[in-house]
């Protein structure tokens, strides 16, 4: 009786060749197995460095798995002071990318996003990641300028 044990540190499918060899038997099988790991994901952010009062910010969130095993059940949000946007997606199989417009938003000197991504593997057991962005606002005008000093007077109160 004869144990043989394969290790492997690299995770998706594997194949172990066994042979068999003496003077009555010459057999070959192979035989494939998959390893699986912990389901990993990169979240990249685009946005404008800053934006003028009154201008719509494009913001766009690209996702990439970065393991063999696909994440589940993905939740991603943004959030700032005074709104919340929530995604949802069933598994992260390629490269997802979510896009938002935020139109004329109530914009401060110093405009702050925190983007969350919670996410599940097979077994039920939860992952996350989380990232904050900062948008710089200006303005041109001093109406524009009185209107960002009270949003951050009001964003203190929310």
């Amino acid at each position: 009786k004869n144990i043989i044990t394969q290790t492997s540190q690299s995770a998706g499918w594997q194949k172990i060749l066994v042979s068999v060899t003496n003077s009555d038997v010459d057999k070959k099988n192979s035989f494939e197995y998959v390893i699986y790991d912990p389901p990993t994901l990169t979240l990249t952010p685009k946005y404008p460095s800053s934006v003028n009062y009154g201008v719509d910010i494009p913001l766009t969130l690209t996702l990439d798995k970065t393991s063999f095993t696909p994440p589940q059940n993905l939740v991603i949000k943004l959030n700032s002071g005074r709104f919340t946007q929530t995604w949802e997606l069933t598994s992260l199989l390629k490269q997802e990318q979510l896009t938002i417009l935020l139109e004329n938003p109530p914009l401060t000197s110093e405009n702050k996003i925190v983007i969350e991504v919670k996410w599940q593997d097979d077994n039920q057991k939860s992952y996350s990641a989380t990232q904050t962005i900062v948008i710089l606002g200006k303005a041109q005008a001093l109406g524009d300028r009185i209107k960002m000093f009270l949003n951050e007077i009001m964003l203190l109160f929310s």
